[in-house]
């Protein structure tokens, strides 16, 4: 990806996690700047994890590269390692909390039902 590349968008619907193999890349919450990513870092996981839209924009600051994990790939692995439901439901309570802090959460539990 070139500098100022757009990786993912908040509000998009979520169909693959990503993590940073080179570069640096800015996390970026209703217009405000709220992270930096480097290498190692990984994004765009929640989404596939509870299903709900993208909570966060992220654009590559430098040049970099992403590994992207798709959506069934993603479930696959899971179901590889037995995750045990109340481990998903574990997982899934900060999850409600971090987009109930911008306002996404009741979106997501929406369509869920």
């Amino acid at each position: 990806f070139e500098p100022e590349t757009r990786v993912v968008t908040q509000g998009e619907e979520g169909d693959a996690a990503y993590i940073i193999t080179d570069g640096k890349a800015a996390v970026v919450r209703n217009g405000r700047r709220i992270a930096e990513l480097g290498p190692g870092a990984v994004f765009g996981e929640m989404s596939l994890l509870d299903g709900g839209e993208r909570s966060a924009t992220v654009v590559m600051k430098t040049r970099g590269s992403v590994l992207e994990i798709q959506k069934d790939a993603f479930d696959s692995m899971l179901d590889q390692i037995e995750v045990e439901e109340p481990l998903r439901e574990t997982v899934e309570v900060p999850l409600v909390r971090a987009r109930s802090r911008n306002g996404s959460a009741v979106r997501s539990a929406a369509r869920r039902a």
